[in-house]
């Protein structure tokens, strides 16, 4: 560089947010189907975290979770008390954990996710998104599909996402399988929201854990 000539500051990437993706096999009956199915739905959500060059995914695995059933449904505690240690100790701001085995819900029969927005993780369960529990062909793109939906509606809560009606809003407040089928849209304002939201969220809330 010649003398009295002023360097010219460089442009650096803002810092991502990293989102934890977890496979967390409880039973491990299908492996190769279930973990098949997370790595097409986790390509889906790279694709639509395009919005936001802030966002990253991680694929991330936990081994063999020794949790005993309720009445044939896992407890959503007991993957969440799991999903706080493996959070800490990689340093991420947003874990999804996805199981293959089916969650238990205090209201109802059962529950496709329970997201936390206190702790920044969501329990996504892949038990009924596969047509093949409700005695239809296998259609790994369609259970993909569900999964990435299903993965894009809890982290809208995690980055507080407010329901939305429209049923083809990926906010919209689903109560069974078949509406993962129509949503995944999100509008204008809800990515303006989470581009705002996003360091708040991501950086505030890692410190409650």
């Amino acid at each position: 560089m010649n003398i009295g000539q002023e360097a010219v500051p460089q442009e650096t990437e803002p810092a991502p947010f990293v989102v934890g993706i977890m496979r967390m096999e409880v039973e491990g009956r299908d492996s190769e189907r279930f973990n098949d199915v997370v790595a097409r739905a986790v390509t889906e959500l790279e694709s639509a975290f395009a919005h936001e060059p802030r966002l990253r995914t991680r694929s991330l695995s936990f081994a063999g979770p020794h949790l005993t059933p309720g009445a044939g449904n896992y407890a959503p505690l007991d993957f969440l008390e799991i999903g706080l240690a493996e959070k800490l100790e990689r340093d991420l701001p947003f874990l999804l954990i996805v199981t293959e085995v089916d969650l238990s819900s205090s209201s109802l029969a059962y529950t496709l996710a329970l997201p936390s927005p206190l702790t920044n993780i969501a329990i996504i369960s892949t038990r009924r998104l596969d047509p093949v529990f409700w005695g239809d062909a296998p259609d790994p793109q369609r259970t993909a599909k569900r999964l990435t939906t299903l993965m894009l509606h809890s982290f809208g809560h995690l980055v507080a996402l407010h329901h939305e009606r429209d049923t083809a809003n990926v906010m919209y407040p689903l109560e069974g399988v078949e509406d993962l089928d129509r949503m995944g849209r999100l509008t204008t304002p809800q990515l303006a929201r989470i581009a705002r939201v996003l360091p708040h969220e991501a950086n505030e809330r890692s410190t409650r854990d």
